[in-house]
């Protein structure tokens, strides 16, 4: 199956500021269209939202873990 029956048409506002940008940083990456930029940058911010998750969830527990070794080791 092509990627492009794998994929949805979607229409988006985003300030031409912010498009300019893209447009230079997908000629200076040799990315061949829009498209695919608007989704190796999504993809590439999901990646940092889903690690970033992880991350915060990871430090809490680690915390946690050691809070409550502390207590023991006082014992």
């Amino acid at each position: 199956m092509s990627k492009q029956k794998e994929s949805k048409h979607i229409s988006i506002w985003i300030p031409n500021s912010l498009l300019k940008e893209c447009d230079i940083n997908q000629i200076r990456y040799d990315v061949k269209t829009r498209s695919e930029f608007v989704v190796r940058a999504l993809e590439f911010y999901n990646s940092y939202l889903f690690n970033r998750h992880i991350s915060e969830y990871v430090n809490v527990e680690i915390l946690n873990w050691i809070n409550v070794n502390k207590v023991d080791r006082k014992k």
